[in-house]
């Protein structure tokens, strides 16, 4: 067995390098992360032809909502990031976000795909608040 010396000297026992993450985990990882990029794929790559052809914004609009949109997505990232870090919860640190935010995203992604008759500078703020 490995081992590494602390600061203090003593040495520590480290896992061994065969005993890392069995297969059948990593591939269940690698599903949902397919499936949670397939549906942000989707979405995204939908949003522009929606808000133009659908909902009847203009090209300049709807590009300068998706703009706001991925700048928004930047700072939120890593705050989501530092708010998993920092949850510690008998299920761990990032099942409670999937099992609280399932519904509110699930309600926003129908709401996102809806079209309410909406004119104008209303259309554009149900498009920014909702995106």
């Amino acid at each position: 067995m490995d081992t590494v010396s602390d600061q203090k000297g003593s040495a520590t026992k480290v896992q061994k390098l065969d005993e890392r993450l069995p297969f059948h985990r990593k591939l269940t990882y690698g599903f949902t992360d397919i499936s949670g990029n397939l549906l942000y794929c989707i979405i995204s790559g939908y949003m522009l032809y929606f808000f133009t052809n659908v909902f009847g914004m203009s090209i300049g609009t709807a590009g300068v909502l998706l703009l706001i949109g991925r700048i928004f997505d930047a700072v939120g990232a890593p705050v989501m990031g530092i708010l998993v870090d920092h949850t510690h919860s008998k299920y761990g640190k990032s099942r409670p976000w999937f099992l609280w935010m399932s519904l509110p995203f699930a309600i926003f992604v129908w709401l996102l795909f809806t079209t309410p008759s909406l004119t104008g500078t209303a259309k554009i703020m149900y498009g920014a608040i909702i995106y």
